[in-house]
């Protein structure tokens, strides 16, 4: 095996020679070092083999001996005092006392001779295969009764994940720095805020004894896990889960941005996020949305899948507001429409000032989710199907991000946008005349009209659905609105003015008409 350390490694029976005639002529132990085996031959029924260690209190050590017949071990404690027996394997965690321990071996049957390897790891202590590489994986074999060690360094509130899987079942343990057994699984050992900072090690070994195979070892740490780089805002990334993979991703964002991750595929995954300080603020098998993150700087984003070992292909969106968006700029009076695929996230933007009033709607063969945020990140709005804020609060770019209400459905859908003041969907509004026009599903028309300040204005449904009536000042305040009839008897303000229609229950369609009189004084 790849990387093995020992004194007694040829099969050639001669070179044991030393080994016998100390173990026939003297009471002398052999000392075995951590991350390594010791080879020994039995050749006369009934004979003794002895081996130490030194080891301090609160250590943890696993011995581990095969051979071509049964062997027999007793371990004994630096008192003398026998601590544990077996014929395969011993594992002692939070060693008592510091001392030199002595492992006696034999053939299990009296009669029997024959030769044999004897496994030592000791946490913390020396390893057999070396620092485990963040976000990266090991591909190594396990000998009959092999036991495997690696190391990896943590800060305290890291977190980690480690997953092995292989052509057998194996078995993990996971020691921190002073020695303590924290871990051990057959597959995934996940660890959030770890409490120690140093050194910790892996041992691996088969979880039936003496079983042989190759496995692959995965290692996440956060922060700093990036097997596959950096997440882009309104982008997607495609990757692959092969069996026991862990995925890892990083991004960058300010103290109050808001974020939001999905991923599907034709298996079920889950998702870790990871804030800069290594603390894992969220997890889901479909969706990430969190608002105003509290820490600057990288966080990590680990992909699995959900159920051990399957294997299969993914899609990962991603949206930061503010931040770069999927599909551009939307046009004030205007109606877009987009398809949703399976765990879609689609990104908008739009500039308002702040003081100007806004009106969001989608609608689709699908139902939606739409989530609004701010120029400085804070979400304002989230809705199935309407938004409508008046007198916003700041200036710049706002972010729309749009995804299916029920987790990985696809579809088409419309989103309609007005802004006031801004730009109208129709031509402005004629004097004494009867406006006629017609709705589909979340539709939003909208009309100019300029008055002076003083002017008495009156609109009124006159035929056909029912809907909804909105009226913006010039400055964009919202002054009025009615479901059948709006008079105002003195106008607050000189310039444009704006009309905007919806209907009056949600994705309703049809037709209707409008009176619109303006008094002039």
């Amino acid at each position: 095996m790849a990387n093995r350390r020992s004194t007694r490694t040829a099969p050639n029976q001669l070179l044991y020679l030393p080994l016998l005639l100390l173990t026939l002529f003297t009471s002398s132990g052999f000392a075995i070092t951590s991350g390594t085996y010791e080879s020994g031959l039995i050749i006369t029924a009934g004979q003794n083999h002895y081996h130490s260690f030194y080891s301090n209190a609160g250590n943890s050590i696993n011995l581990s001996i095969s051979g071509d017949v049964s062997f027999w071990m007793e371990l004994y404690d630096p008192t003398g005092k026998k601590i544990a027996q077996t014929t395969n394997l011993i594992s002692r965690n939070s060693l008592t006392l510091t001392g030199t321990y002595t492992v006696k071996v034999r053939t299990y049957y009296a009669s029997q001779t024959g030769a044999y390897r004897l496994y030592f790891t000791d946490s913390p202590g020396t390893v057999e295969l070396g620092a485990l590489e963040n976000g990266g994986k090991r591909t190594d074999s396990l000998l009959a009764g092999d036991l495997n060690s690696y190391s990896f360094v943590a800060d305290s509130g890291a977190s980690i994940n480690l997953s092995v899987s292989g052509n057998k079942s194996f078995w993990m343990e996971l020691y921190a720095p002073d020695g303590s057994n924290i871990a051990q699984t057959t597959n995934l050992i996940s660890l959030n805020s770890l409490a120690q900072g140093g050194t910790y090690n892996v041992v691996i070994r088969s979880y039936y004894a003496h079983q042989t195979g190759t496995y692959d070892l995965h290692y996440t740490r956060a922060p700093g896990a990036e097997e596959f780089g950096e997440l882009q805002s309104g982008t997607m990334r495609t990757g692959s889960i092969t069996a026991g993979d862990l995925d890892s991703y990083y991004f960058d964002v300010d103290s109050g941005d808001s974020i939001n991750l999905t991923v599907s595929g034709d298996i079920s995954y889950w998702m870790e996020l990871y804030a800069p300080d290594g603390s894992n603020i969220s997890q889901s098998s479909a969706l990430i949305s969190l608002n105003s993150l509290a820490q600057e700087g990288r966080y990590t984003l680990v992909i699995r899948s959900y159920y051990a070992h399957q294997t299969g292909d993914y899609k990962l969106q991603y949206s930061k507001a503010p931040g770069a968006v999927e599909l551009g700029s939307l046009t004030e009076g205007a109606n877009r429409t987009d398809t949703l695929i399976s765990g879609d996230l689609n990104s908008y933007s739009f500039h308002a000032d702040s003081g100007d009033s806004i009106n969001l709607s989608a609608s689709g063969d699908i139902p939606v989710w739409m989530e609004l945020y701010a120029p400085d990140g804070t979400n304002i709005a989230q809705t199935s199907n309407l938004i409508s804020l008046n007198s916003l609060a700041q200036t710049g770019e706002y972010t729309v991000v749009i995804r299916s209400y029920y987790n990985f459905q696809t579809g088409t859908y419309d989103l309609h946008y007005t802004r006031s003041p801004g730009n109208a969907e129709f031509n402005a509004l004629t004097d004494g005349a009867i406006h006629t026009g017609a709705l589909t599903a979340g539709d939003l028309d909208s009309y100019p009209f300029y008055a002076t300040a003083g002017n008495k204005l009156t609109l009124s449904k006159t035929s056909g659905m029912q809907i909804w009536m909105e009226v913006y000042a010039p400055d964009g305040t919202n002054i009025a609105q009615s479901s059948g009839t709006i008079n105002l008897n003195s106008l607050p303000q000189t310039g444009q003015y704006m009309l905007v229609i919806r209907s009056y229950y949600a994705h309703q369609t049809g037709d209707y008409g409008v009176l619109y009189d303006l008094d002039w004084f």
